[in-house]
This record gives structure tokens, sequence and C-alpha cells, in this order.
């Protein structure tokens, strides 16, 4: 466009993010399909009220559409910061949560004493 008006100044924004739908599987109270924007990621969409008791908040599928995978580490990513472990959501995204299985203890002398999920991690 700056070719064509030379000495114009524009700006272009985007109005609203476009709105698709994910469906939520699993450990939800209630499985399926929830609107989403692609600014979002999967920890925006799976808070802790809208996980079962005995959900897997380490171990969190997201399958896409094109048959690839990623897996969502919610604790791990909140304690780390670290993005990779909570990936941005796509156009017609099934996000499996699984139960809990796998534990560890931690007691005594310790800053948090208490029952911890095992992740993939771990």
């Amino acid at each position: 466009m700056q070719q064509q008006y030379r000495g114009v100044s524009m700006d272009l924004r985007l109005a609203r993010p476009r709105r698709f739908r994910v469906y939520l599987t699993g450990q939800v109270p209630h499985p399926g399909p929830i609107i989403a924007s692609g600014a979002l990621r999967v920890g925006d969409l799976v808070t802790r009220p809208q996980l079962l008791s005995d959900a897997s908040r380490r171990r969190i599928e997201v399958r896409h559409t094109d048959g690839t995978r990623e897996h969502c580490d919610l604790e791990l990513f909140l304690r780390t910061g670290d993005a990779s472990l909570n990936p941005w959501v796509r156009d017609g995204d099934v996000i499996q949560v699984p139960p809990a299985t796998e534990f560890a203890w931690a007691q005594g002398a310790v800053a948090r004493p208490g029952r911890y999920e095992v992740g993939p991690r771990d």
C-alpha cells in the first residue's frame, strides 16, 4: 500500500480475533465443544474449576485436526513458566483430560508437604 499511497501513514488492527470450536473430553464436568480464539492456550480453557477432582493437570493431550498431538503439563508450566508446556489451541482441537493415576508424597521437613501428581518429565 505504501507504494501506491506515498506519504500516507496507515495502521492495520485486528478488531476481533477469529473464534472457533475446540472440544473438551475426559475428566471435565461438561464435555463437549467450547468457543476459543487463536489467542488462547490450553491453560486458558482448562482451569481448576473446569476439572473433576480426579483429573490430571500433568498429562493433558491436545489432538490437532492435522493428526499431530501435543502434551500439556499445566502444573509444570505454572511452576517454570515454560510456554512449550501450555500449547496454543487451534480450530477443531480435541483436548483430552485423563484421570490422574500416578502420585508421589512429600512428608517431613519440606517446604510443601503433600501429594503430588507425577508428570511425564519427572
